[in-house]
């Protein structure tokens, strides 16, 4: 391409496919010890960071919300990638508002679409999706199937 992006660029985080939530892996009889058991993420006990007081409405309700969501999984030591995730997200907001305006404004567009992508990456950090959390290697007590460890 004569612009030098390519579309590989941005699958460059992926490497192959998502892996599989070990909940998954135990009843397909695919899970191993040596693969699986090293990979589970910790619960901190919801000892989450605290808030800061000088953030935005915006940026509060997304702190809020991850911690309503994440938080027994997210450490004090997250919270400056948290922070970081609720400013890009109000920024994500105000360009959003600005497109409805003007949607065929390209700094705008160029600016939501790196925002967004940001938003992404970090939301990943945190496990926002099923897949991130699978890759965390994340298991939450009703994933944990005693009869499935019992007769592994």
């Amino acid at each position: 391409m004569a612009s030098g992006w390519s579309f590989g660029d941005q699958l460059s985080d992926m490497a192959g496919r998502p892996p599989k939530p070990l909940k998954i892996h135990h009843a397909d009889g695919t899970y191993r010890a040596d693969r699986h058991a090293g990979s589970v993420a910790k619960s901190t006990g919801g000892n989450h960071p605290v808030m800061p007081s000088d953030l935005t409405d915006a940026q509060a309700e997304m702190w809020r919300f991850v911690i309503a969501e994440r938080g027994d999984w997210i450490a004090v030591s997250d919270g400056p990638a948290l922070r970081s995730l609720c400013e890009t997200w109000e920024l994500r907001g105000k360009c959003q508002t600005a497109l409805a305006g003007d949607p065929i404004d390209k700094d705008t567009r160029c600016s939501f679409i790196q925002y967004q992508a940001d938003c992404i990456k970090l939301f990943a950090r945190f496990g926002m999706t099923p897949t991130d959390r699978a890759r965390l290697g994340e298991q939450s007590a009703e994933e944990i199937d005693p009869a499935a460890e019992f007769i592994a």
